[in-house]
């Protein structure tokens, strides 16, 4: 179980990490910033724990991921990292680099960056997901779209008609037809 000192220890790892020195730098820095993305007329709805801007233009994307399910090398988070990446790059970012800083396992760090030249790639990725989960394939998109949205529970409808949420209830990822 975590308690203070296991917070304590950790927020100390990171902020002398590599993440955190880079996070300190940032000239701008936003949490839970909120943001859309349109991918083959679905809205993808997310909010970033954190989304800095470096002073090389860098856009940095951080999520904390404390869930103890699943591991830094899960692979389903690679759907929501293409998925913030992709928003930040239709921000008007030339560089984005995402890092997902897994709490539960002692800070470990997964990190990506994309350029310009990687939308065509990430949008394509997305498109898969939305395909699946607009189709009725949840079970077979049903890791990856759990990442996506929150790193845990499973996929479900939501809302009103043409929408689904993927994740836990916490709403950080909705997809809209």
């Amino acid at each position: 179980a975590w308690g203070v000192p296991q917070a304590q220890t950790l927020f100390a790892v990171i902020r002398e990490s590599p993440l955190g020195t880079r996070l300190a730098a940032a000239t701008e820095i936003h949490c839970e910033r909120p943001f859309l993305v349109q991918a083959d007329g679905a809205i993808v709805e997310g909010v970033a724990d954190v989304w800095a801007r470096e002073p090389d233009g860098t856009v940095l994307i951080a999520d904390w991921k404390t869930g103890t399910l699943h591991g830094p090398d899960d692979p389903g988070y690679a759907l929501q990292q293409a998925i913030y990446a992709l928003a930040g790059l239709r921000a008007g970012a030339s560089v984005v680099e995402t890092a997902w800083c897994h709490v539960a396992h002692e800070g470990a760090v997964v990190a990506g960056r994309y350029g310009v030249g990687d939308a065509e790639a990430l949008e394509e990725r997305v498109r898969g997901a939305l395909g699946g989960l607009v189709a009725g394939h949840l079970r077979r998109h049903r890791p990856a779209l759990r990442a996506a949205a929150t790193g845990r529970g499973g996929a479900r409808q939501h809302g009103g008609r043409g929408s689904r949420r993927a994740g836990g209830g916490d709403g950080s990822v909705v997809f809209r037809r």
